[in-house]
């Protein structure tokens, strides 16, 4: 990316106090970047597998009958567990992360990216006839073949055992004969952050290693590839003519099935990780942590939604919420066929919201405090400088950090708008042309942004920290 603009200003307040300066991790930042080591480097493809294939763990795939553990084994195991804890008690697996949210090292054994169509079905197929409906039981039946467990542990196995220790877990379904799977970033999150095993199992007791082809953590979406063909996926509805009051079934890791009511149409929900939120149904099916990034079924059997925010905990509740399939279908046509979402709007910025006792202190109105410009970016050419608050876009007030990031999604990369600004006790308005955001690891930049120059000089400037 661009090295960060050296655009500074010596700024007072109207009370002539220097205000605070901003905290060394800047709360917003939606322009990604490369090291210089990296510049050129194709962008990475999560090759799991490939990886474990070449230490002959893989292939993995296999369709072993049904077994249980005797008493024996069971006492035995326990007492096993019982020495490991006892040697081991108090020592933790700890886990640390290279990378923030969304952004990963490249490693030599990552695949060139293939651009190619999208297999995910351009014509919906009809389950039954018009204004029929299948009970229950065909529901279950059908979705036990479309839907897939999946968890994701470390790549090596610590102290005696075999198995990877699972960090996280949840459903997906299937979406294409080929094996391509829809699930919800939170389940695969791991994956992405520490290069963990993603391991998908179905019904009959079948298993695979499977690749992290792509993930948005604006919507927590989340695509895999498995190595299989001619698989049962699932038949997309139009979620458009979801009506509250309607039937919603969910299939949930376990093959539990649970039913219940669309109660709810366009709640913004905040997805956990971006900081934005996404519009979604809200249904009042029994669900758990199991049931996160499984599949949504009408009366009908097609696909209305995936299960994308509910409780994070094992107990069950009594709502769940769902982003529509018809929002997730067009994000994951784009990461299937691109790796990332295109269009999206980008300033080139490093801010954060101005608290309202800061705000006060000084004189000052709520907005979002500029902490860094990016050279050449959007906000560069727009002449925004570090410093300047934001108060609003195109007349919407965006001082809070909700409100900047709903107002930011209503525009794309080439729209234009005008933004209020605060800066040196006067309002300005600027207009800007934003850019496209493009993730680090597809942008091709070849230099790190450089230290930020703060002009305020303290932390409690801020409200929470938020990055794009």
């Amino acid at each position: 990316m661009q090295n960060i603009s050296q655009k500074s200003a010596d700024k007072q307040t109207a009370s002539g106090k220097n205000p605070p300066d901003p905290p060394l991790e800047p709360a917003y930042s939606d322009a990604g970047y490369v090291s210089s080591d990296r510049a050129g480097a194709v962008p990475p493809r999560y090759r799991v597998a490939e990886r474990m294939e070449k230490q002959n763990i893989l292939p993995r795939v296999k369709n072993p009958e049904k077994r249980t553990l005797g008493a024996s084994a069971i006492v035995c195991l326990c007492l096993a567990c019982s020495l490991v804890g006892g040697l081991f008690g108090g020592a933790a697996v700890r886990f640390s992360a290279s990378s923030a949210v969304g952004e990963h090292e490249t490693s030599p054994n990552d695949a060139v990216l293939q651009v190619a169509a999208s297999p995910i079905p351009s014509v919906t197929t009809t389950l039954v006839a018009p204004g029929g409906t299948l009970s229950g039981s065909e529901i279950y039946e059908r979705g036990c073949l479309q839907t897939v467990n999946i968890s994701v542990g470390s790549l090596s196995a610590p102290l005696m055992w075999y198995a990877p220790i699972p960090t996280d877990y949840g459903a997906g379904f299937v979406i294409s004969a080929n094996g391509y799977i829809m699930t919800s970033y939170q389940v695969v999150s791991s994956a992405a952050l520490y290069d963990h095993e993603i391991a998908v199992s179905f019904y009959d007791g079948s298993e695979y290693v499977a690749d992290l082809i792509g993930y948005d953590t604006n919507s927590s979406l989340a695509i895999l590839k498995i190595d299989a063909e001619s698989l049962d996926f699932v038949t997309f509805a139009n979620s458009d003519g979801i009506k509250v009051g309607e039937e919603a079934y969910t299939i949930d890791s376990e093959f539990v099935f649970s039913s219940g009511r669309i109660s709810a149409l366009n709640r913004d929900i905040l997805t956990g990780f971006s900081g934005f939120s996404t519009s979604m149904f809200q249904f009042d099916a029994s669900i758990n942590r199991q049931n996160l990034g499984g599949p949504v079924y009408n009366s009908r059997g097609e696909i209305i939604g995936i299960v994308s925010s509910g409780n994070s905990r094992a107990e069950a509740d009594s709502a769940g919420f769902a982003l529509p399939i018809n929002d997730a279908r067009a994000i994951a046509e784009e990461l299937i066929t691109r790796g990332y979402v295109s269009g999206r709007a980008e300033l080139g910025i490093d801010a954060g919201p101005l608290s309202p006792v800061v705000a006060q202190y000084y004189g000052m109105p709520l907005g979002i405090y500029v902490v860094a410009v990016y050279e050449g970016s959007a906000a560069d050419r727009a002449n925004l400088l570090p410093g300047d608050l934001i108060i609003s876009i195109d007349g919407a007030d965006v001082s809070t950090e909700s409100a900047f990031r709903a107002q930011l999604k209503n525009f794309r990369g080439g729209d234009t708008a005008k933004l209020q600004i605060f800066r040196n006790g006067e309002y300005q308005d600027l207009d800007i042309t934003f850019d496209e955001h493009i993730p680090s690891e597809f942008s091709g930049a070849d230099t790190a942004p450089q230290a930020a120059h703060f002009i305020w000089q303290s932390a409690s400037a801020f409200g929470e920290d938020f990055r794009d």
